[in-house]
């Protein structure tokens, strides 16, 4: 039938376009990870916060956190813990 064709094309073409944003996201976020301030001592930790605030608000993120190895994370795109 017409209609299940068309669900089926509309879904693969909704499924495309999600994959595509999250690896867009994903991309992003590499990125951004790999920035050396993230491991910078000398860079205070309010421009971190200023850095990723704003790169949060440009890349419609709505908060970055920094994750270590210990999986203690601190919100990058907050000056709160």
């Amino acid at each position: 039938m017409q209609v299940e064709e068309d669900m089926e094309t509309l879904t693969t073409e909704v499924a495309q376009t999600v994959e595509e944003e999250i690896l867009k996201a994903e991309g992003v976020v590499d990125l951004l990870s790999r920035n050396p301030m993230l491991i910078d001592k000398s860079v205070s930790q309010n421009k971190k916060v200023n850095f990723y605030k704003k790169c949060a608000s440009d890349y419609g993120f709505k908060v970055f956190f920094n994750i270590d190895t210990a999986g203690n994370g601190k919100n990058f795109t907050d000056k709160g813990e």
